[in-house]
């Protein structure tokens, strides 16, 4: 389970500002899940809509955890 911050794009990445910051959380009744990422429902907008007008209908999704490439983004 990756945890902490991280960064997500869809592919392709078309402007850096479809990279988004986002809280990767541990939630128990999720853990049998593998291999996925899981989107928020809360709020107005859609993280995934935030990137490059995404969607859920088999956009690929890329996430970054690595600390010394996170640090990078503001």
């Amino acid at each position: 389970m990756i945890t902490g911050r991280v960064a997500v794009t869809r592919s392709p990445c078309l402007h850096p500002g479809d990279i988004r910051l986002l809280n990767a959380v541990d939630k128990k009744e999720l853990c049998h899940l593998v291999n996925v990422m899981v989107f928020s429902s809360k709020g107005l907008i859609p993280e995934q809509s935030k990137m490059a007008s995404g969607d859920l209908d088999g956009d690929i999704y890329q996430i970054i955890w690595e600390p010394e490439i996170i640090k990078h983004f503001k």
